[in-house]
């Protein structure tokens, strides 16, 4: 069973919260990942979402937040 594109970017970010949540350039931040890459960080949800809509707009994406994984939140967004 193949994983999808959007747990690989998941479990990308899964797997360097405990680097990220160390760094203050993204502790606290918005993540823009796409093809397990981190492609843009942001101060708030919205302006990550109007990077992320602008920029990859037939491709999959997820907005994270880097925070303690107690508080985790996400946006996916599959590409149509």
């Amino acid at each position: 069973m193949s994983v999808s594109r959007k747990e690989e970017n998941l479990n990308f970010f899964k797997s360097k919260l405990l680097e990220l949540l160390s760094n203050p350039t993204y502790k606290d931040k918005y993540l823009v990942i796409s093809n397990k890459e981190i492609k843009n960080v942001f101060d708030t949800f919205n302006s990550a979402l109007e990077y992320a809509v602008a920029t990859f707009p037939n491709e999959e994406f997820i907005i994270q937040q880097v925070v303690d994984e107690t508080k985790v939140v996400n946006f996916i967004r599959a590409a149509v």
